[in-house]
């Protein structure tokens, strides 16, 4: 195996050298929806949930709607204006500069 890595590398090394090309600016579009999308879906998980009893290993009683509430406004107060804010940064720096 390390001779194969080995031969590898040194065909690697002797390759020309790739042009890197800049990601599109589309790209930095990801993260905020990335945090959009994990917060729609802890308000739906909320939303569809059904209250149940859950006994966890050291005995405690743990209702899951419960659960299900805290993510939910974990995600509305703080995942959904973070991605908001991103957004908004992320258009003002993609924004093309006026000629001049």
């Amino acid at each position: 195996m390390y001779l194969f890595l080995q031969a590898f590398a040194v065909y690697d090394a002797r390759r020309a050298e790739p042009v890197p090309m800049p990601p599109p600016h589309v790209h930095w579009y990801q993260i905020p929806a990335f945090y959009a999308v994990i917060t729609i879906d802890l308000v739906a998980g909320f939303i569809g949930s059904h209250d149940e009893a859950t006994v966890v290993a050291v005995g405690k009683t743990w209702h899951t709607a419960n659960l299900f509430e805290t993510g939910a406004i974990m995600g509305l107060f703080a995942m959904m204006p973070f991605a908001f804010a991103v957004a908004g940064f992320v258009a003002l720096a993609l924004r093309e500069k006026p000629a001049g």
